[in-house]
């Protein structure tokens, strides 16, 4: 899956409050709020995160507080890199991966095509994030599934909005 037989894809929703999922072919290894933890970092082989994007037709949240996401965002690239230099990174904006739903239906949506031992164990490394919190480690469990749909089809790297060159 990844360089250097690592296999796993770490995806994280980069916002004050970070989510964050680890991801094997065999299904969901660990998800949580907060830094990813060092061993999920040095496992990846694909580092999927979302990028923010300004849509201009929609101004439901203030550009300033983009600014800061992104700055996040790169902040929690610059730490993967830190630990494992031969991850790939893409960036995705929120629609190219999940589309234009709402977090609901979105969160809906991906529990019901989710494998059960996977919504099991989602909601058992949950069980101690607030409830208020609960939908950045959704983002991120969502992300990274999506990502790794995409990972062995080439698909995933002609998808992305930001490589790590563009950065």
């Amino acid at each position: 899956m990844g360089p250097n037989g690592a296999r796993g894809i770490l995806a994280i929703d980069p916002g004050n409050d970070a989510g964050w999922s680890f991801w094997t072919p065999e299904g969901l290894g660990s998800c949580g709020l907060g830094p990813p933890p060092i061993p999920c970092i040095r496992e990846a082989g694909v580092l999927a995160i979302e990028f923010p994007m300004v849509y201009p037709d929609e101004q439901r949240v203030d550009p300033n507080r983009l600014i800061v996401l992104a700055m996040n965002a790169g902040r929690h690239v610059e730490r993967v890199l830190t630990h494992n230099t031969r991850v790939k990174v893409y960036g995705f904006r929120p629609r190219t991966w999940k589309g234009a739903q709402a977090k609901v239906v979105h969160h809906d949506h991906l529990r019901r095509a989710m494998a059960k031992v996977d919504e099991a164990l989602a909601c058992s490394c949950m069980a101690k994030v607030p409830e208020s919190k609960k939908h950045n480690v959704w983002d991120a469990v969502a992300l990274g599934k999506w990502a790794l749909a995409r990972v062995n089809t080439d698909s995933l790297a002609h998808m992305s909005d930001y490589k790590f060159g563009d950065l």
